[in-house]
C-alpha cells in the first residue's frame, strides 16, 4: 500500500474540511471563524454533549479506482481520530472471506470538523426533548486510504479519543475501492428513509439477501428535517420498547444495522450496509431547509409563531428573491461587501442544504459542487441531478402549491413563492449546460449502463407528480386607482438577474394594491419532460431513478425506464384509473377545494389530472407477480405499490443486466421476499 506501513501520518486537508472552512465552519486544526462584518448568523445555544460516545459507526464516501473516504461522527472533539486498515486484502477459503494471515495494519489520522448545522428542539424524538432550538454537539472525523488492489475487500476499524484517555471505536467492517469495468455489481436503488418503521426491514432483508452488495444508489429524502441532528442519529423514545412498530428510526442506525441499540427486542434491527459500501444520495426537497431563524417569533399564516425546526424546515424562498433582498440591504448588512457575508446571508434568508453538505463527502467537480455530480462506479455511469422543490399543501386558504396566505398579500417576506424548485434545471441554466457536456463526453459514452437519479416525481402515479416540474407562473389580482381589478401574469426567465429585473418591474410596484396571488403550472412547460428527457434519451440513458411519493412504480419512454422505488410504506397515494374507468379505491389526487376551484375555472383543469400519468404515460404491470394482490391489498392487478405496510426494494444487477424489485410485508418478521419485478437494460 502506499501509506506507510509503521507510523501514523496525518492526511492532507481534505476538499471537505475546505468546504467548511470557506463556509465558516470551524476546523479543530484552525481558529474561531466568524463573519467580520455587520451579520452573523443567528446564534443557538449548545445542548450538554452528555456521555462521549460515536453517533455513526464508519461509512463509506466516494471511492476512487484505488481508495475510499471513511466517515464517522462523534459527539465530542476528542483527538487521534484514527482509521486502522489491514494492510493485506481479505483471502478468499472456497467463496468465503477470511481475514488475512500476518497481515499489518496502516494507521490514519482523520481530518476533523464541527457540524454546525445540526439542532434539536422540542419536536426531537426524545423523552425529554429540549423546549427550544438548541446546536448538536457532533464532530465529524474523515481518513482518507489509498493503495488498494482492484476488486478486493480489506477490514477496517475507526478509533476516536475523547482526550481523557478514552479510546471508542467500530470494526472491523470491510471497504474496498472502485470496482473495475466488466466486473458484475448488485447495486441497491432505494429513497425515502425519512424515520420510517419498515426501512428496518427493508435494509435488513436487502443485507441479508444481498451480502455482496456494492454500492448505494440513494434517490434522497435521506432524513425528515435535515438540521434535526437526532432524525440522522439517534431518535429513542422509551414508549418504543412496548411498542417497536410505532418507532421512528434515525437514518444511520437504519442503515449501519443497529437500532437494536436503542430498541432492543425490535424484530428489525436495519441492515449493516453502509460501514461496507458507498452512498451515493441525491438532494431532495428533505435535504433543503427554509430560512434560518431558530427560536425567532414571527408572522406566519396571520399568527405569531416561534420558529423551530419543523417551521424553518417549511419556510424557503428561492435564492434569487433572497438576491434580491440583499442588493436591497447591502449597505447595512454587509458594508464591507464581503463575499463570504454575502453568500452567508442569502443562504440563511433562502435555502440550503448545508447539513448534508457537512456530512457528506461527494464528487464536487460540478459548478454547483456537491449539489448535482457523476460518478463512474464499474459499468455503470450515475449522473445524481438536482431536480428538487420545496413541497407545499392543496389548501387556499393559507400558503400553499398554488396562492399566498391571504393575510400576506403584500408582504413579499412571508410568501412562499409556491412549490419552486432549488436549482434550475431547465435548458440554459448552469445545471443544464453541465449535464449536456456529461452525455457528450467519452466517458459516458464508453460506459455500458448509463443511470440518471435525482428525487423529484418526474413521472408516475404518485400524489406528488403533480403540478409537473416547471416554474409556478404568477397570477397577481390587483386593484387599480380607479377601484377596477385587473390580472398580471408574470413569468420569471432562468437567469436569476433576470428574474430580479421582472420582479422590481413587474410585481415590486403592484405591493399595497394586490389582493390575490396565484401560481399556475402549465403542463406543456414541464422542464424535465421538456428539456431533459429529450437529451437522455438522444444519450441513450437506460433508467432513470426518482422518489418523492414512496411507492413503486415504472413507466418507459422509448428506451428509457422510468423507477420509482422508495423503501415503500407511507404511501402516499397511488392514483390510477382502472380498465373500468374508475379511481383505484376511489381515490383522486388532491384537495377538495382546490379542485372545487379548478371547475370554477381559477385554475386550468389539464394542467391537474387527479389520477394517472400527468403526461398520460401508461404504467408497466409487474412483470413476475403482483405484491398488492400477493400480500391481500388489491382483488385485482395493479401497477404499482402503495401501501404503509409492504415494503419493497430494487436491485440493480450488472452480471444479468437487470433491474430487479423484491417486496415483503414489513409488519410479519416471517414474511416471505418476492421478487416481483425484472427487466433487462441494454447495455451499451
Amino acid at each position: 500500500m502506499k501509506i506507510n506501513e509503521t507510523t501514523e501520518f496525518v492526511m492532507k486537508v481534505t476538499l471537505k474540511s475546505a468546504i467548511a472552512m470557506a463556509a465558516g465552519v470551524c476546523v479543530l486544526s484552525c481558529a474561531n471563524i466568524s463573519l467580520s462584518s455587520t451579520y452573523n448568523s443567528p446564534e443557538v445555544a449548545p445542548l450538554a454533549a452528555g456521555e462521549p460516545r460515536l453517533l455513526t459507526d464508519p461509512f463509506l464516501q466516494n471511492p476512487s479506482k484505488d481508495g475510499v473516504h471513511v466517515v464517522w461522527v462523534t459527539n465530542f472533539p476528542g483527538s487521534a481520530h484514527t482509521l486502522v486498515v489491514e494492510d493485506h486484502p481479505m483471502e478468499d477459503n472456497g467463496g468465503q472471506l477470511q481475514a488475512p494471515e500476518n497481515s499489518g495494519q496502516n494507521r490514519v489520522l482523520a481530518d476533523t470538523a464541527k457540524l454546525n448545522r445540526f439542532f434539536e428542539d422540542s419536536s426531537t424524538r426524545w423523552d425529554n426533548p429540549p423546549e427550544a432550538v438548541v446546536q448538536r454537539q457532533a464532530y465529524r472525523h474523515e481518513a482518507y486510504v489509498d493503495g488498494l488492489l482492484p476488486g478486493k475487500k480489506y477490514r477496517y476499524w475507526v478509533k476516536s479519543s475523547n482526550g481523557e484517555g478514552e479510546v471508542y471505536s467500530a470494526g472491523p467492517f470491510t471497504l474496498k475501492a472502485l470496482p473495475e469495468n466488466n466486473t458484475p455489481l448488485q447495486i441497491l436503488l432505494t429513497s425515502d428513509q425519512q424515520e420510517r418503521f419498515n426501512t428496518l426491514a427493508n435494509y435488513q432483508t436487502v443485507a441479508e439477501m444481498f451480502p455482496n452488495l456494492d454500492a448505494i444508489f440513494f434517490a434522497g429524502d435521506l432524513a425528515n428535517h435535515p438540521r434535526r441532528a437526532s432524525e440522522w442519529f439517534d431518535n429513542f423514545q422509551s414508549s418504543w420498547l412496548d411498542n417497536p412498530l410505532s418507532a421512528r428510526p434515525s437514518f444511520f442506525p437504519t442503515l449501519q444495522g443497529k437500532f437494536d441499540e436503542f430498541v432492543p427486542g425490535s424484530p428489525y434491527n436495519g441492515g449493516e450496509l453502509m460501514q461496507h459500501v458507498a452512498l451515493f444520495p441525491s438532494i431532495a426537497n428533505h435535504e433543503v431547509s427554509g430560512r434560518f431563524r431558530p427560536n425567532q417569533s414571527v408572522m406566519v399564516n396571520g399568527q405569531e409563531t416561534t420558529m423551530d425546526i419543523n417551521g424553518m424546515f417549511g419556510d424557503a424562498q428561492p435564492r434569487w428573491y433572497a438576491t434580491y433582498r440583499y442588493q436591497e440591504l447591502a449597505d447595512t448588512i454587509n458594508p464591507s461587501r464581503d463575499p463570504a457575508i454575502k453568500d452567508q446571508w442569502i443562504r440563511d434568508n433562502s435555502n440550503d442544504f448545508d447539513a448534508y453538505r457537512e456530512l457528506f463527502t461527494l464528487p464536487s467537480d460540478s459548478p454547483e459542487g456537491e449539489a448535482y455530480y457523476v460518478k463512474r462506479v464499474g459499468d455503470v455511469l450515475l449522473i445524481s441531478m438536482n431536480v428538487s422543490r420545496i413541497w407545499r399543501n392543496w389548501n387556499l386558504d393559507t400558503k400553499s402549491k398554488f396562492n399566498e396566505n391571504p393575510n400576506d398579500l403584500n408582504n413579499p417576506e412571508e410568501w412562499g413563492f409556491g412549490e419552486h424548485l432549488f436549482t434550475p434545471f431547465a435548458e440554459g441554466t448552469a445545471q443544464y449546460k453541465w449535464l449536456r457536456s456529461i452525455v457528450n463526453s467519452d466517458g459516458f459514452k464508453n460506459s455500458k449502463y448509463r443511470v440518471v437519479m435525482f428525487h423529484q416525481s418526474a413521472s408516475g402515479l404518485g400524489d406528488n407528480v403533480v403540478p409537473v416540474l416547471t416554474d409556478p407562473m404568477m397570477e397577481i389580482d390587483y386593484q387599480t386607482d380607479a377601484g377596477e381589478i385587473k390580472t398580471r401574469k408574470v413569468l420569471m426567465p432562468q437567469e436569476q438577474k433576470s428574474r430580479i429585473q421582472v420582479w422590481r418591474e413587474q410585481v415590486q410596484p403592484l405591493l399595497g394594491s394586490i389582493v390575490d396571488v396565484r401560481y399556475e403550472y402549465p403542463v406543456q412547460e414541464d422542464f424535465f419532460r421538456r428539456d431533459i428527457e429529450p437529451m437522455l434519451q438522444a444519450a441513450g440513458v437506460q433508467l432513470v431513478l426518482h422518489g418523492h411519493s414512496h411507492i413503486w412504480n415504472r413507466v418507459q419512454a422509448g428506451n428509457m425506464h422510468y423507477l420509482e422505488t422508495s423503501a415503500a410504506g407511507n404511501c402516499f397515494g397511488a392514483y390510477w384509473t382502472t380498465p373500468e374507468g374508475t379511481p383505484w379505491n376511489d381515490a383522486q389526487r388532491g384537495g377538495a377545494a382546490f379542485f372545487e376551484a379548478v371547475a370554477n375555472g381559477e385554475f386550468e383543469a389539464h394542467n391537474y389530472p387527479r389520477t394517472n400519468d400527468p403526461h398520460a404515460r401508461e404504467p408497466i404491470m409487474p412483470s413476475m407477480a403482483n405484491p398488492m394482490v400477493h400480500f391481500g391489498l388489491s382483488d385485482y392487478e395493479v401497477p404499482f405499490v402503495c401501501s404503509n405496510d409492504i415494503s419493497t426494494f430494487t436491485i440493480l444487477d450488472t452480471g444479468m443486466g437487470a433491474v430487479r424489485s423484491f417486496a415483503l410485508d414489513a409488519t410479519d418478521p416471517d414474511s416471505e421476499v418476492i421478487e416481483f419485478d425484472r427487466f433487462e437494460l441494454n447495455a451499451k
